[in-house]
């Protein structure tokens, strides 16, 4: 069941600016935190911008394509001109077939799969660089520590797989470096850490002592637990955990200093502190897990999609093309805005935030974090 917005986004005061609808998805069971924090981070962002052209609309739903359906067609019937996700990079290819078929934008946040975006989808904008950038980051950091023999642990599925590519990839055209095994399990026949042991089982008897995981965050406790209990987190031992995890909440209890993740952004370091500083100080019922990755991205995304909007005149909404669930009507109003979003290049607090002609930011940095004292803390990017 998917929820109105008009419980989590205030109503915002009427301005003389043009105001478009924006929708916002957001998969309740999902790891990407809880509609609250983005909820908050979003009114934040709204209230800083006295002329915003942004009226937010949130549809957050329940796992599942009918629920998923139905989130996306209630948003179209609100007249969105274009729509901002937070999901898996299947659950956006999902959401994207859907909207482009209407002619609707979908900004993914948090979709990472380089294979992503085809044909199919021409209204698709991507704010995270592909996983590929990830794989060769990681493959770095292994050749900058002299981490010659490695194995791989990853889920089944296109985050999985293909986040892997460019690690797998660099690893098999370098002499120096030995892949000694790679994992892959599936995600749907987890139901919990018992059914992860067959993997961890070959994982230990690689006898490697650097283990690279890539999979959803909902998995990462379910494996912590269980290789702690094999003796896979034991002194000696070296984890790297990719963006999914590594942005996102890991149970104290496996918290281990030690474990390294990358983020697939640059944080601005100055201009993110004085927003943590601003935004604890105006809102006063915020959680302290309300600012990661993904809502920075998010407060990035949110002063894109304004500023293209400020530079188009004139647009017609979707309803006068009859674009809907019903009619399936393409609204080619979607293409101008799709273009006026790719030609912003505007300092973030994510970095500079621009885009490549196939809706791609341009970046591929990363930040490296490392747990220390419980806590993902950068150390280098």
């Amino acid at each position: 069941m998917y929820l109105s917005s008009l419980s989590l986004v205030p109503v915002m005061l009427a301005l003389t600016a043009a105001r478009y609808n924006i929708g916002m998805l957001f998969n309740s069971d999902s790891s990407y935190r809880t509609s609250a924090s983005y909820s908050r981070i979003i009114n934040f962002t709204l209230g800083r911008q006295s002329d915003t052209s942004i009226n937010l609309i949130l549809r957050e739903y329940q796992s599942g394509p009918s629920e998923r359906y139905r989130a996306i067609c209630s948003l179209v019937e609100e007249d969105v001109v274009a729509v901002i996700t937070i999901s898996s990079s299947t659950s956006t290819a999902q959401e994207a077939d859907h909207l482009n078929l209407m002619g609707i934008p979908l900004i993914a946040i948090s979709a990472t799969n380089p294979f992503i975006k085809t044909s199919s989808r021409p209204l698709l904008i991507r704010m995270s660089p592909p996983d590929i950038f990830q794989g060769v980051a990681i493959f770095d950091l292994l050749k900058h520590y002299s981490w010659t023999d490695f194995c791989v642990l990853a889920s089944s599925d296109d985050y999985g797989i293909n986040g892997m590519i460019g690690l797998l990839g660099k690893a098999s055209s370098d002499r120096d470096m030995k892949l000694v095994g790679v994992e892959y399990f599936d995600p749907a026949k987890i139901r919990n850490k018992t059914d992860l042991r067959p993997s961890l089982e070959n994982i230990r008897n690689s006898f490697s002592r650097v283990i690279v995981l890539n999979c959803g965050a909902s998995f990462a406790d379910m494996v912590f637990d269980l290789a702690k209990e094999m003796g896979l987190m034991a002194e000696g031992f070296v984890w790297i955990v990719t963006d999914s995890i590594a942005s996102q909440f890991i149970a104290p209890d496996n918290r281990f200093d030690g474990i390294l993740g990358t983020v697939p952004i640059k944080k601005e370091k100055e201009k993110v502190e004085s927003f943590k500083f601003d935004y604890f100080q105006e809102v006063h019922y915020a959680d302290p897990v309300d600012v990661f990755a993904w809502t920075l991205m998010l407060y990035d995304t949110l002063n894109v999609i304004d500023q293209a909007l400020q530079n188009l005149t004139g647009v017609r909404v979707p309803s006068s093309a009859g674009a809907n669930c019903s009619t399936m009507e393409l609204w080619p109003g979607g293409r101008d805005i799709y273009k006026s979003i790719i030609s912003q290049s505007l300092p973030g607090l994510t970095g500079d935030v621009s885009f490549d002609g196939q809706g791609l930011v341009n970046s591929n940095a990363y930040t490296l974090k490392n747990i220390k004292e419980k806590i993902f803390q950068p150390v280098g990017w």
